[in-house]
């Protein structure tokens, strides 16, 4: 193993730099495929485990990745003298919440010809990596990388090139227990058939914003459902709904006390697109989720980008705007803020129609 440790500790790094920028694809490069099984379905909130493997000597050109079994294949004659050894990198994500990851390896060697066996005349470990050949817990929300390398150590005849198969099975390992995990911000999180964008997923309370707007409202899409999210619902043509039927709901002295320090969240009760919300999260919690619903506050458009002074959210990432939409702030004391699927956040009469529809931010408790 000497001999490799120079291309190793470059490899290494190489691998590590790569594994980052290809996130979410698998890749071999030269000649291995990959491996597993989970006792579970894999789904978007439970158990989640990406696998990345890379060939790194002495396969041929043709093997190729099998995301569904997690199985590495290498076909090549190179070991033929006692203490040869082929290797490659692997990486385990995490992506689950909930679970951690047992992830386990069953190795072999056939001979392609006869089918025979020959795996008694091999052996594997890990280089560091904290990985052994029984196998290496994945925590939850982590990475995991290695090397895994074969070593011909019982002589035999060889007289056909060899198959060289890895397989790492992966299966949940129990609640995870090193503390809170995080989802990423802009992290897309589903309850039921609805999608949602993750804007704070720090703790336990999950925010969550709609990916669409609710097709709901003057002018809903016809041919899509009404009540939940709609890719037609922009709320400039389908879906807009008026912030308020009344500016004295708000700010006259016989109404509300709202105060007259702002920008201020006043969403409630009093505004058109409460029962809107309201009726979405009892169809959520239907579903088995126990979420809130709320709009956007100005916290939380100020952390994800929007500028009131600069009144757009160029700095944002570009879901945020990508429908037209009213979050729950005043901008004083006869308007509210607006979110416009052009960039611009700035402040519109709350009896407005066609200017903003309904896209609401769901707080969902985690186990």
């Amino acid at each position: 193993m000497d001999k490799h440790k120079w291309i190793k500790r470059i490899t290494i790094g190489l691998f590590i730099l790569s594994l980052f920028l290809v996130v979410g694809y698998s890749f071999v490069s030269t000649n291995l495929i990959t491996g597993g099984s989970s006792s579970i379905l894999y789904n978007d909130t439970d158990f989640i485990v990406d696998y990345h493997g890379r060939s790194m000597n002495n396969c041929n050109k043709d093997a190729r990745l099998d995301k569904t079994t997690n199985t590495i294949t290498c076909v090549t004659s190179y070991m033929n003298d006692l203490g040869d050894d082929i290797y490659f990198g692997f990486a385990f994500i995490n992506k689950s919440y909930k679970y951690d990851a047992e992830v386990t390896v069953i190795f072999s060697v056939i001979n392609p010809d006869t089918n025979d066996d020959v795996t008694s005349h091999f052996s594997y470990d890990f280089e560091n990596y904290d990985f052994d050949t029984s196998g290496y817990r994945v925590l939850a929300r982590n990475t995991t990388e290695g090397f895994i390398y074969i070593y011909y150590d019982k002589e035999f005849e060889i007289n056909t090139n060899l198959k060289y198969i890895i397989t790492f099975d992966i299966k949940p390992s129990g609640i995870t227990s090193e503390g809170t995990a995080q989802y990423l911000e802009g992290e897309i999180y589903k309850i039921g058939d609805e999608e949602f964008y993750v804007i704070d997923g720090s703790n336990k309370q999950l925010v969550l914003l709609s990916k669409y707007n609710l097709n709901v409202g003057r002018d809903k899409y016809a041919d899509d459902p009404i009540g939940i999210q709609s890719s037609h619902a922009d709320g400039w043509n389908h879906g807009d709904v008026t912030f308020t039927s009344e500016y004295n709901l708000y700010w006259s002295k016989s109404g509300a006390n709202y105060g007259n320090s702002y920008p201020k969240y006043i969403y409630d009760e009093n505004s058109n697109l409460y029962k809107y919300v309201e009726d979405y999260v009892s169809i959520l919690n239907n579903t088995g989720a126990n979420v809130k619903g709320k709009l956007l506050n100005y916290y939380q458009l100020s952390e994800l980008g929007c500028s009131s002074t600069a009144q757009n959210c160029f700095a944002a990432p570009s879901w945020l705007y990508s429908v037209s939409y009213w979050p729950g702030i005043a901008f004083d004391d006869s308007s509210v803020y607006q979110v416009t699927k052009y960039g611009s956040y700035n402040d519109q009469d709350p009896l407005a129609t066609s200017e903003g529809g309904v896209r609401p931010v769901i707080e969902i408790t985690l186990p």
